[in-house]
């Protein structure tokens, strides 16, 4: 990739987590611009802010989390596998406060059954999840009669997500065993990673249900946008109606194909900018001054 594609994506990706439009117009920007033969780092903003990338990051490694966030923030449309269920058009549409990776205040739908103490996600039915928005109206899913049980989840803020895969899995099952001072105890939740095939820990999703940040990509690209991909490659059928399935979904599966120049599919670009989203900013000293009252 040539320095002034770099300098050019540099400026793009900036200007959507809002620090874009001071930099690449600055004289920093052009100074770097014409000198640095790298100059991504240079252009990085000394204060870190929700949505940048990690701080240290190599020239090849802040280039992956610029086209990242692209695929982050791409719209998807029926043509490209839109669906034929689904909850929003991109991942930015739902994780974008107070920057793209953040959280939001949309709400997903989770419904089941419960009866004699006994849980159902009425998966027969297309739960646990509805997919509330529909490629065409006869595609769309509803809540069936026989929930009795409904509940709204806030989406949740994506940033540190790669700090937390790189702890080890014998770390967390250690502190699980540890005797811990404030007497609160856990188990960690084991579960079969679809990236690899190997049992690991989990530690993404509402019930941590996935163990890679990959797998979790997959899992959302598949639940929330109706993406099918090669973790993921079975479509949700509305409220489970395969019938209706056959006449809603029109393109071929996995609909998440390998782009040819680097091999990588969408999500794994989706993957690569949730593991270098930046966790959480240094704390605002300003902020943790307590002040008097004025009498």
């Amino acid at each position: 990739m040539s320095r002034k594609t770099r300098i050019q994506k540099f400026a793009a990706v900036a200007a959507v987590l809002g620090f874009g439009t001071v930099v690449a117009q600055s004289p920093l920007f052009n100074r770097a611009a014409r000198l640095s033969p790298d100059p991504l780092p240079v252009l990085l903003p000394s204060v870190v802010v929700f949505g940048a990338p990690l701080a240290g990051l190599s020239a090849g490694d802040l280039e992956m989390f610029v086209d990242g966030l692209g695929d982050f923030s791409s719209a998807d449309t029926a043509a490209s596998g839109l669906g034929p269920t689904f909850n929003n058009v991109s991942c930015v549409a739902c994780h974008s406060v107070p920057a793209p990776g953040g959280g939001s205040a949309i709400l997903e739908t989770r419904f089941g059954r419960l009866q004699n103490g006994h849980f159902d996600a009425l998966v027969e039915s297309g739960g646990s999840l509805l997919q509330q928005s529909a490629i065409a109206p006869e595609c769309q899913e509803t809540i069936p009669p026989e929930a009795n049980v409904i509940a709204q989840r806030m989406t949740t803020p994506l940033f540190g997500l790669g700090l937390i895969e790189a702890i080890p899995d014998q770390a967390i099952l250690r502190n699980a065993q540890g005797r811990q001072p404030d007497n609160v105890t856990g188990r960690a939740s084991l579960v079969l990673d679809v990236a690899t095939g190997v049992q690991r820990v989990g530690r993404f999703g509402w019930k941590a249900q996935q163990a890679t940040i990959l797998a979790f990509a997959g899992d959302a690209y598949l639940n929330q946008i109706g993406i099918t991909n090669r973790l993921f490659p079975s479509e949700n059928a509305p409220n489970g109606d395969v019938a209706r399935l056959a006449r809603c979904d029109t393109v071929v599966d996995p609909e998440d194909q390998p782009d040819a120049a680097d091999g990588k599919a969408d999500i794994d670009r989706l993957t690569d900018f949730m593991r270098l989203l930046v966790a959480v900013p240094a704390r605002d000293l300003i902020g943790d001054k307590c002040v008097p009252d004025s009498d």
